[in-house]
C-alpha cells in the first residue's frame, strides 16, 4: 500500500503498545496495513509524539474494523484518538 487514496485510516493508537497489539490482531488475520508516525516533537524538554496511525486498504477497512470490536478492543475509546 503506497497511496493513502486506495487507504483509510483505520485508528491512531495512543503509543507503540497499543499499536503493537492491533498490528497483532490484524497480522493474524492477514489484512495488510501501514504504520505511520504523523510527527514527533519536544514540548518542554520532553519528547511529545503525536500517536501512531495505523492505515490498511479501503477495500479491508469494514473487515478491521469488526476485528477491532471482536476482539474486545473498546473502539469507541479508540475513535476519541482520531480512529475514524
Amino acid at each position: 500500500m503506497a497511496s493513502t487514496k486506495t487507504e483509510k485510516l483505520l485508528c491512531t493508537a495512543a503509543d507503540e503498545a497499543q499499536a503493537g497489539l492491533i498490528c497483532g490482531l490484524l497480522e493474524n488475520a492477514q489484512i495488510p496495513f501501514v504504520v505511520r508516525y504523523p510527527g514527533a516533537g519536544v514540548l518542554y524538554g520532553s519528547p511529545v509524539l503525536f500517536g501512531v496511525e495505523l492505515y490498511v486498504p479501503k477495500s479491508a477497512y469494514t473487515s478491521a474494523l469488526e476485528l477491532l470490536e471482536c476482539c474486545a478492543f473498546n473502539v469507541q475509546e479508540l475513535d476519541e484518538n482520531n480512529c475514524e
